[in-house]
């Protein structure tokens, strides 16, 4: 969709989805596992952003396993807050002029990859420190899975690129919670290097070069309605139910006593 109208994306080289994931995932809805499924055969590569890493296993995880290599997976796959330090990198066209870098993020880890890693270059690789285990187990928050790896020291892929054995490309970036995280130069770095990549364009030497100013961060954001304290008040009102009033007759109050309603 653009300005609310539906997109041709016939022609396309490469697409780019970054949005909420899940039940509510837009690949799942309609047809639209059907169009991507015909456009990526047909050699269009695919980028999934944060959230939109995560299908459901019943509708789009064997799809994007396929056109991505790998996905996030319910009950297996975790979304802590913590803050990454990534020290090293891969020699990549992905990574050209990235230069190591820390940022604290909704970095997703334990994610489900095609087996073997076949056709899977990992692109950011970290060891998640326990502090990413602190919350109780539930269906991103922790499994005995993803505890042993983490108490194991496991390095954990949280970018990635993949190639499609019938051609195309795909990569799956897991950060991208906070709008704020693309000021960081080289996390931005990466995703553009990564949107070339995907649609077979030569990356530069010193990768793509671009600055985002806090007035460009702050362009085009939805405006967040937030209720005034008094429309609180009466949204609280409307609420609670109405005091009754006990009809003294039903009360016999001894003499010398006090009865407060």
């Amino acid at each position: 969709m653009k300005d609310g109208k539906p997109v041709d994306h016939d022609g396309a080289d490469a697409i780019v989805i970054y949005c909420d994931g899940g039940d509510g995932h837009p690949v799942l809805q309609g047809d639209h596992l059907q169009v991507l499924e015909r456009l990526t055969k047909s050699g269009v590569g695919l980028g999934l952003i944060h959230y939109a890493v995560e299908p459901t296993l019943a509708n789009g995880q064997t799809e994007f396993l396929d056109w991505v290599g790998g996905a996030f997976e319910i009950n297996w796959s975790v979304n802590p807050h913590w803050d990454a330090d990534f020290k090293s990198l891969p020699e990549h066209p992905v990574t050209r002029g990235v230069k190591p870098f820390s940022t604290n993020d909704e970095w997703y880890f334990n994610l489900r990859f095609r087996d073997g890693l076949r056709g899977v270059t990992p692109i950011l690789i970290i060891v998640p420190p326990a502090s990413t285990m602190n919350r109780p187990d539930g269906p991103r928050e922790g499994n005995a899975a993803v505890r042993a790896a983490v108490a194991q020291g496991t390095p954990q892929t949280v970018v990635w690129v993949s190639d499609r054995p019938a051609g195309g490309r795909g990569f799956g970036f897991t950060g991208g919670h906070f709008h704020a995280g693309w000021r960081n130069d080289d996390q931005r770095k990466i995703i553009l290097n990564a949107i070339l990549w995907l649609a077979r364009v030569d990356v530069p030497a010193s990768g793509v070069n671009s600055t985002v100013s806090d007035a460009d961060l702050n362009a085009n954001l939805d405006v967040k309605v937030v209720p005034s304290p008094p429309a609180v008040a009466a949204a609280i009102a409307a609420t609670e139910p109405s005091a009754e009033i006990v009809p003294a007759s039903l009360f016999t109050v001894p003499e010398g006593f006090e009865v407060t309603v």
